[in-house]
C-alpha cells in the first residue's frame, strides 16, 4: 500500500497485545450484528471540547495538540490501519510508530512547497482522504457497507470517492465498549492513575505547613504529577476562618506568596490522567488541629459519602443518586454545590452524542451524572467517582471528598488504597 510502512522495531508487551485483540474482537462483533464490512474512526484533536477520542481507544495512540487528527480503519477481516499527519520532519508519524498497537501507519508527508506551506511544514492537519481513500479501496471497499465514528478533513471527500459504497454514523458501537473497564489491562491503567493522585495529594499535604508559601506547596503537588508522567487540572479552595474559600489561583495560574497558617483549611480535587484513563481524587484536610466546626464538616463529608456508596446500585439513575445525596446532606446541614459523582473511567468516552451548555452539562443526556433529571443509569463494570461538594449552612465552610471505584456485582468498589481512605 502506497505511503504505508511497518511499525518500528518497538516490541509491545504480551499484555498490550492481549488487550489490543481484546478490543478489536469485540468491536468486530458489534460491526457484525450491524452489518458492517469496515469502520474508520476519526479523532478530533481537540478532544473534549470536540468529541470522542475512539481511535485512540482502538490504537492505543493519540495526539492531544490541536490540528493533529488521527484517523482508524478497521476491515472486518485483516490489520487496521493508523492514518495521520506526519508532523514537522515526521516527528508525529516516529511517536506513533513508536506507540500505537497498529501495525500498518499511513501518514502522507507535503511533496510540494505549496503543500509545505498550507500545512507549515506538516504542524498543519493534512487532508487525510488522500491517504483514507485508497486505505478502503486497498481493502477492496468500493462497494461496502463503512461505519465512520467521528470525522476528520476530507470526509466528503472520502464519500464522493466511493460512490458505491455506503457510509452511517456507528457511534454506538463504541459507545458501550469504551464506557467501562472491560479487562485486567484496563484497570492496571486506571489504578495507575489513582496510586498517582495519591502520592500527588500527599505531596501537597506533606508541604502544606504553617509558614510555607502556598505557592511552594503547590509546586510540590506539580512536581509530583511531572514525576509520574500525568496530565491532571487541580482545583482546590483554601479557608481560614470563616467566611468564604478563597482560590490559590489567580486567572494567570500564578500561585499566592500567602502563607499557610494553623487552622487553614484546604480541600480540593485532583483530576488526572494517564494515557486517556482518568480518576479523580478529592480531599478536604486542616493544617493542625481542627476545630468543631471543622471537624463536622470532615466527619459529616465522611459520613455522606459513605451513604452514597452503600444506596449506588446497577440500574440507579444520575438523579435518583442526586436524591441520595440530598437527604444525606441535609442530615449535616450542607448545601451539595455541584454534581455529586460521574462517571469515569476512559475519560472521553462520555462525550458521545454530547449536548451543548455549561461544563456540566455538556454531559448532562450522555453519561451518568449525578446531577437532577440525569436520566443515564449505573452499570456493571463502570468506574464511577463518589464525591459529595458541599457547603456547610451554618459556617459557610467548603469540603470535597472524592474516590473513584469500579462497580462490581453490583457495589462500587474503590481503587484507592486502603491507607488513603478517610
Amino acid at each position: 500500500m502506497e505511503n504505508a510502512f511497518p511499525k518500528a522495531g518497538h516490541a509491545l508487551a504480551p499484555e498490550d497485545v492481549a488487550e489490543y485483540e481484546r478490543r478489536v474482537a469485540a468491536v468486530r462483533a458489534a460491526m457484525r450484528q450491524k452489518g458492517l464490512d469496515a469502520l474508520v474512526v476519526g479523532d478530533n484533536p481537540y478532544g473534549l471540547e470536540a468529541g470522542f477520542r475512539a481511535g485512540a481507544y482502538l490504537s492505543g495512540f493519540g495526539l492531544r495538540w490541536p490540528l493533529y487528527y488521527t484517523v482508524v480503519v478497521l476491515p472486518l477481516e485483516g490489520e487496521a490501519t493508523l492514518v495521520l499527519s506526519p508532523g514537522p520532519g515526521g516527528g508525529a508519524l516516529a511517536k506513533a510508530r513508536d506507540r500505537t498497537w497498529i501495525k500498518q501507519i499511513v501518514g502522507t508527508s507535503a511533496k510540494t512547497p505549496e503543500e509545505n506551506a498550507r500545512t507549515f511544514f506538516g504542524l498543519l492537519g493534512a487532508t487525510y482522504d488522500q491517504d483514507v481513500i485508497p486505505t478502503l479501496k486497498g481493502y477492496g471497499l468500493e462497494q461496502g457497507r463503512i461505519g465512520t465514528i467521528g470525522a476528520w478533513p476530507g470526509l466528503e471527500e472520502t464519500k464522493a470517492a466511493l460512490p458505491n459504497a455506503s457510509f452511517e454514523i456507528a457511534d454506538s458501537i463504541l459507545k458501550g465498549i469504551a464506557t467501562t473497564i472491560n479487562s485486567a489491562w484496563e484497570e492496571t491503567q486506571l489504578t495507575y492513575s489513582q496510586r498517582a493522585a495519591e502520592a500527588t495529594m500527599r505531596a501537597l499535604a506533606e508541604a502544606a505547613q504553617p509558614g510555607v508559601t502556598y505557592r511552594d506547596a503547590f509546586r510540590a503537588m506539580y512536581r509530583t504529577l511531572v514525576d509520574h508522567e500525568m496530565n491532571a487540572y487541580p482545583l482546590f479552595s483554601v479557608m481560614t476562618g470563616e467566611g468564604k474559600p478563597w482560590w490559590p489561583f489567580d486567572p494567570g495560574y500564578e500561585l499566592p506568596d500567602d502563607r499557610i497558617r494553623e487552622g487553614d483549611m484546604i480541600g480540593g480535587e485532583l483530576p488526572v490522567t494517564y494515557r486517556g484513563w482518568h480518576v479523580q481524587y478529592c480531599r478536604t484536610w486542616v493544617v493542625g488541629e481542627p476545630s468543631k466546626a471543622q471537624t463536622h464538616v470532615l466527619d459529616g463529608l465522611k459520613a455522606v459519602q459513605e451513604t452514597m456508596r452503600d444506596r449506588c446500585r446497577v440500574g440507579m439513575t444520575g438523579d435518583a443518586l442526586w436524591k441520595v445525596t440530598l437527604d444525606a446532606c441535609d442530615k449535616y446541614g450542607f448545601e451539595p454545590i455541584a454534581r455529586s459523582g460521574h462517571w469515569i473511567g476512559y475519560w472521553s468516552a462520555g462525550e458521545l452524542g454530547k449536548i451543548s451548555g455549561d461544563r456540566d452539562g455538556h454531559f448532562q443526556e450522555t453519561s451518568l451524572q449525578f446531577m437532577p433529571d440525569n436520566p443515564m443509569t449505573v452499570e456493571e463494570g463502570m468506574a464511577v467517582v463518589i464525591h459529595p461538594t458541599v457547603v456547610h449552612r451554618a459556617t459557610n465552610y467548603f469540603g470535597i471528598l472524592g474516590d473513584t471505584g469500579i462497580v462490581r456485582n453490583g457495589n462500587v468498589e474503590y481503587l484507592t488504597s486502603p491507607s488513603e481512605l478517610p
